[in-house]
């Protein structure tokens, strides 16, 4: 038995959101890590963690290479099979690899590479 002779009173919640409310009261943080690579979107709200990584699961194992930094290596002619071996020797990173242009090293650096102040300052 469900007493239905009282019901929520809704005004007061309409008064506090008239003007709005943040993002983060209405906001997921998804998708996981398994989705977003089943999506071809990215992992939720944290920073880059590889540029390229190796992912097991029950099918067998693949590689996942970031669509961003491959258009822009293919944009620029960079992008070979050396670069993928590039990448592959230096787990992801971006850092050491000679032929690619400082801005790019900027834009794809790693969770690892950004200085926690800046992650933080996002947050």
């Amino acid at each position: 038995e469900v007493d239905l002779s009282e019901t929520l009173d809704w005004a007061p919640l309409r008064e506090r959101v008239q003007k709005g409310i943040r993002n983060s009261n209405i906001m997921a943080i998804a998708p996981t890590a398994t989705i977003a690579n089943i999506t071809g979107v990215s992992q939720s709200i944290e920073p880059t963690y590889q540029n390229l990584y190796v992912k097991s699961n029950l099918s067998g194992e693949f590689t996942v290479i970031n669509p961003y930094l491959v258009r822009d290596l293919k944009a620029r002619g960079l992008w070979d099979p050396v670069m993928v071996n590039d990448l592959k020797y230096y787990d992801g990173s971006v850092q050491q690899i000679e032929r690619i242009p400082q801005d790019l090293k900027d834009l794809y650096a790693t969770a690892f590479e950004v200085e926690t102040r800046w992650i933080v300052e996002a947050a």
